[in-house]
């Protein structure tokens, strides 16, 4: 390939730019070479340059087109004067377009850049191969340079620089993962060059060729960057960006810019500033050669300078006083500036993504010179400014011809003459408190009191206002709570009670009783197990039904909301960002139904030991007991109708489910769905009537933890479609070393000292701005939708995202929360989202993927007609069948032809609708000359299988057709050599 067609493949086409030709040489009096640049309008004025020059001279290309033909720094010394201000060509800010992503991969020894390199070109390309196919990219375009090898893939049109600079970091990050020996700097620096194919290679006394090995065709841009975003998914990396306002990579490890502005910093908020440098000062020099050459860097620059560079350097077993003096006189007098941030990334990128820094600094310099920012003292939890409104409990005197007092309660009777008698009813004091009336059920209950001997406090039961007119009813209810009298008198002192009822009923309201917590119909209040919160500043007492009461009895508080906010220190710590956001989802159930949603499963997956439990337990603690809140998930746990009654009692809080591993994947599917359906289950009653259910509309979020993918359990049963998955936010904790089993330990034993306050220290907040919050919430929704391109499909992820985010700002600023929410906002955009996308993508099966599976697994059984012989309707077989006769496939009409009942057999094992799979199939498509054909070209029909067969011919059978020729399916299927046949031929069965 001469040097025109490989810079015409390589560079934008003309008009993107200026074309740069780069020619090394050493300047008189100098041991370092340069460049020495040549620019071009048009491809063809460089190649004719690169074809006059080839003989005599390395020629290397700029990778990326330049902006302008040249920029003037005045800060840059010129090589001939000796003065400042000299022109410039291949800076960072003036590289224009690009038309590939590449690699260098070196060839011999490790030189003192300490870039890995393989030992021979055979050996790189062995390590390139299994590159490639391990993170299914396609196949690059590969050039010898003469020693090593230079790899490309081409796209089919320029990117802009800002673009490339996020798919090369892509790439980058997934070649580092799997090691591969390339050098890192080269494939994100846009201002790189590489050799011209077509000319040759100088270093040595024998020039080599460069010569391009092999071919590849281009792609698109988006295609390939998916690409990446799937390998990088299947790595379980995070997701790459290059934000705008951080420079591109530079060509070697240190900064390539040349002066150093600013008043110099001390060594101690140098090393406080970056990790990197605190690491080589702690070794004192003992590290890689281009660790120390890059500290040394920035290093020379702080206070002292010239004495802290041997404190860095003096305990490498090699250390010399004059050859460090040396290379900081080097770098001083080659004008180079302190290493960015980016550079010591290529060195050791987990310590720099472990620094809280990351991403939001140019270099360690600049870290230390940045005064950080005084994290804001979080505002004291202070009781609520809401007015509790007390309610007194109005006692009427007793009805007409009763009496009641510390002895009892008494009755006045007449006698036979008509003489007035007291006669003791019951020995202790009996009276009602208040009438509590369940609307939304239709019925009554009565709050009662009664004095018990022995008893220390009153006892307070209710007593449904049915058992006042049944005795049977009513003698049981009172027996039950200690009321004992004889058979004689339980009739009178139904007449008492039922007397002191209705002159109750005269003199109070009934109180309102609620069968749910959360929000009420009007979303104006918010209901707890011991008050409830409105809107207009009161808070009130409440009525729980006996169901509703039962199912919160472990929302409670214990312990001080002190304590339980310091507790949340545990999970304060960038690595634990999913756990932060599992944890968020917790604090922000009530504000899901400002979403548009009913609810949505977040589900933490992972090994053992990811802290998965402890998570949930933190989330329950916002609003009750730490371990009893959560719901056993197991087999032997709860039942699927005991989680459906507790999640519409609890309504609008979380439902906190431990364990659903060996959870039944039918039993998923359906958690999957009624998590977000705003009703329950319609039962009818004996009579036939529907019976009455719970009054909440449900919103909430239940977070769930499992050792193994819900998203597997759900694929199962939903291999049509990923209705039940979307519904699935899914979470992958990794097992970290932040904190040791035994510190883990003592957090959940003192998180079952505190728990239960700042629920309801966030609903006092809440409530008060409910409107505000309820358009930051949609806000935040948009945000996340623009930002991530949430399809219509995805709409539960950006509920759920908005909801947990806006639950962080609300918390960080009421000093509930401790966690940095820009911290994890990036973690759910660059890592989440993608990851949740790819899960999506391999998890569930497609229907062509469900027909290809079938035929493989059916190979043995088909029948291979080559053709028929139409006089004698004899049939000629290129393969006959095994066992069974599942499908008959004709060659000469590209037709087969599949036994629909073992279809419909395999279908329903696996958990699919075979009818919604054919119909799916069926759908007419235009192929690429506009034509319309279908896969499924007959969705049911007669056929004999084993036609022109004796042994075989059995009768007709109902089947459906198939085209082979169809895109979706040629070529796929091992069934012997079918004949080739223009792509339009359907036939026609």
């Amino acid at each position: 390939m001469d040097a025109l067609t490989f810079l015409t493949s390589m560079w934008p086409a003309e008009g993107d730019g200026y074309y740069c030709i780069a020619i090394p040489f050493t300047p008189r009096g100098s041991d370092k070479k340069i460049y020495s640049h040549k620019v071009f309008g048009t491809i063809a004025e460089a190649a004719k340059f690169c074809e006059k020059r080839k003989d005599k001279d390395d020629i290397f290309y700029c990778i990326h087109t330049l902006k302008h033909e040249r920029v003037w720094n005045a800060k840059k010394k010129d090589m001939r004067t000796g003065g400042l201000g000299a022109w410039e060509y291949r800076t960072q800010a003036n590289m224009e377009a690009c038309k590939n992503l590449f690699f260098d991969l070196d060839v011999g020894e490790v030189d003192e850049t300490g870039v890995p390199k393989y030992a021979t070109q055979r050996e790189a390309l062995e390590g390139l191969k299994n590159f490639c196919e391990t993170t299914q990219l396609p196949k690059p375009m590969i050039v010898s340079s003469g020693g090593g090898l230079h790899v490309y893939w081409r796209m089919d049109a320029a990117i802009p620089t800002d673009e490339w600079k996020i798919i090369a970091a892509k790439l980058k990050k997934v070649a580092q993962f799997h090691k591969l020996k390339f050098d890192p700097s080269r494939t994100t620096d846009s201002a790189s060059v590489l050799r011209v194919a077509g000319t040759f290679n100088q270093k040595k006394d024998q020039p080599r060729p460069v010569k391009v090995y092999a071919q590849s065709a281009e792609m698109h841009e988006d295609d390939f960057s998916k690409l990446l975003d799937d390998a990088l998914i299947r790595a379980n990396l995070p997701a790459v960006t290059v934000p705008a306002n951080l420079p591109a990579l530079a060509s070697d490890f240190v900064n390539t810019q040349k002066f150093f502005d600013g008043p110099p910093v001390s060594i101690k908020s140098l090393l406080g500033a970056c990790p990197q440098i605190f690491r080589v000062a702690k070794l004192g020099g003992n590290v890689s050669e281009p660790e120390w050459y890059a500290a040394l860097a920035s290093v020379r620059l702080v206070e002292d300078g010239d004495k802290f560079i041997h404190k860095i350097s003096e305990k490498h077993p090699n250390y010399s006083h004059a050859e460090t003096e040396a290379k900081a006189a080097q770098l001083e007098k080659g004008g180079i500036g302190p290493t960015g941030c980016d550079k010591w990334h290529d060195l050791r990128p987990e310590v720099c993504e472990a620094c809280p820094l990351w991403g939001q600094v140019k270099s360690p310099m600049a870290a230390a010179r940045r005064k950080p920012a005084a994290k804001p003292a979080p505002a004291p939890v202070a009781p609520p400014s809401f007015v509790t409104t007390p309610v007194a409990d109005l006692i009427p005197a007793e009805p007409f011809g009763y009496t009641r007092n510390e002895h009892g309660v008494f009755m006045t009777k007449k006698t036979p003459k008509g003489d007035e008698v007291s006669m003791l009813l019951y020995p202790n004091d009996l009276y009602p408190l208040r009438r509590i009336v369940n609307r939304k059920i239709g019925i009554e209950e009565q709050l009662w009191r009664v004095e018990l001997p022995r008893a220390q406090q009153p006892h307070d039961f209710l007593l449904p206002a049915d058992a006042l007119y049944d005795r049977k009813k009513f003698v049981s209810a009172i027996a039950n709570n200690g009321i004992y009298t004889s058979n004689e008198l339980v009739g009178d002192l139904q007449n008492y009670m039922i007397a002191y009822i209705a002159k109750l009923q005269q003199s109070a309201d009934a109180e309102t009783q609620h069968n749910h917590l959360g929000w009420t119909d009007d979303h104006q209040a918010f209901i707890l197990p011991d008050k409830i919160i409105h809107t207009n500043g009161e808070i009130k007492r409440v009525s729980l039904s006996q169901g509703a009461s039962r199912s919160s009895r472990f929302v409670s508080k214990n312990g001080n909301i002190q304590d339980q906010v310091k507790l949340l220190d545990f999970y304060n710590h960038n690595a634990y960002a999913a756990h932060q956001f599992f944890i968020l989802c917790g604090l922000a159930a009530p504000l899901f139904y400002m979403t548009g949603h009913h609810g949505v499963i977040v589900n933490a997956s992972g090994k053992p030991g990811a802290s998965k439990s402890s998570a949930l337990y933190t989330a329950g603690a916002f609003w009750g007991h730490a371990v009893n809140y959560a719901i056993n998930g197991t087999n032997r746990g709860a039942t699927a109708n005991a989680r459906d009654g507790r999640m519409f009692t609890l309504a609008n809080l979380p439902i906190c489910v431990d364990e659903i591993t060996n959870m039944d994947p039918k039993d998923a599917s359906d958690l999957a769905m009624s998590v977000t359906q705003p009703g329950g289950r319609i039962r009818n009653t004996t009579e036939g009537i529907e019976r009455v259910g719970q009054d909440s509309e449900k919103a909430t979020m239940m977070l769930t933890t499992a050792n193994s993918s819900l998203h597997t359990m759900l694929s199962t049963k939903n291999v049509a479609g990923t209705a039940g998955s979307m519904r699935v936010f899914e979470i992958t904790f990794l097992a970290g070393a932040v904190h040791t089993k035994p510190e883990a330990d003592d957090y959940l034993h003192d998180l079952k000292l505190h728990y239960g306050h700042i629920g309801e220290a966030f609903m006092l907040s809440i409530i008060k701005h409910l409107p505000v919050i309820h358009d930051r919430v949609r806000k935040v929704m948009k945000e996340i939708d623009i930002a991530a391109k949430i399809t219509a499909g995805e709409r539960f992820w950006s509920a759920t995202i908005a909801s947990a985010l806006v639950a962080g700002e609300i918390g960080n600023r009421l000093g509930l929360i401790p966690f940095d929410m820009s911290v994890i906002r990036r973690w759910v955009l660059e890592r989440q989202i993608p990851f949740m996308r790819g899960v999506i993508r391999e998890e569930y099966t497609s229907p062509i993927v469900l027909l290809t599976d079938y035929l493989s697994l059916i190979n043995e059984n088909i029948l291979v007609v080559q053709s028929m012989q139409a006089n004698n309707n004899i049939a000629l077989a290129a393969k006959m069948p095994r066992g069974a006769l599942l499908a008959r496939y004709e060659q000469d009409t590209g037709i087969m032809y599949i036994l629909k009942s073992g279809f419909k057999s395999y279908c329903t094992r696996t958990g699919a609708n075979e009818r919604m799979v054919l119909e799916d199939l069926g759908q007419p498509k235009l192929n690429n000359t506009g034509r319309e054909i279908r896969l499924v070209v007959q969705k049911s029909m007669r056929k004999v299988l084993g036609a022109g067969f004796a042994e075989l011919d059995k009768g007709q059978a109902l089947v459906f057709a198939l085209d082979m020729n169809h895109p979706l399916i040629a070529g796929k299927v091992p069934l012997g050599n079918p004949a080739q046949v223009p792509a339009a031929k359907t036939g026609k069965p």
